[in-house]
């Protein structure tokens, strides 16, 4: 996994909790995503939320590290970061990982499932 793709995947994930947090409606995302599928619900971010990352993936931790920073900030939280052996989001987490990732996305694709109990981002390497 690239250093360019997980400030992707970190920058998706920010501005998309963002918009839905601070209920901007439609996710402005940028760069605009090869493929958008809208669906009901939001995911909230709360001062529980955590961030989970790939166990034994450095990479994974570090972009887990990286996006709890930025929410912290501009959220007001203290939002916790963990390892995990899981290979779906907990409820009330994000979870960081190239289990199940698609391949085919080539090595900076990643793909981002914003569900209202739980996020997934995953991505290939």
């Amino acid at each position: 996994m690239t250093r360019k793709q997980l400030q992707g995947m970190t920058a998706t994930a920010l501005i998309v909790g963002a918009a839905q947090w601070l209920g901007a409606g439609e996710p402005q995302i940028v760069p605009a995503p090869v493929k958008l599928t809208a669906q009901a619900g939001e995911f909230v971010l709360k001062s529980d939320t955590r961030i989970l990352a790939e166990r034994g993936k450095p990479a994974l931790a570090n972009a887990a590290r990286l996006l709890a920073e930025r929410i912290n900030k501009a959220a007001g939280f203290h939002i916790a970061v963990e390892e995990t052996a899981a290979e779906t989001a907990a409820n009330g987490s994000i979870l960081l990982t190239s289990r199940g990732a698609d391949g085919s996305l080539g090595p900076e694709g990643y793909s981002l499932v914003v569900r209202p109990k739980a996020v997934e981002i995953r991505a290939p390497g």
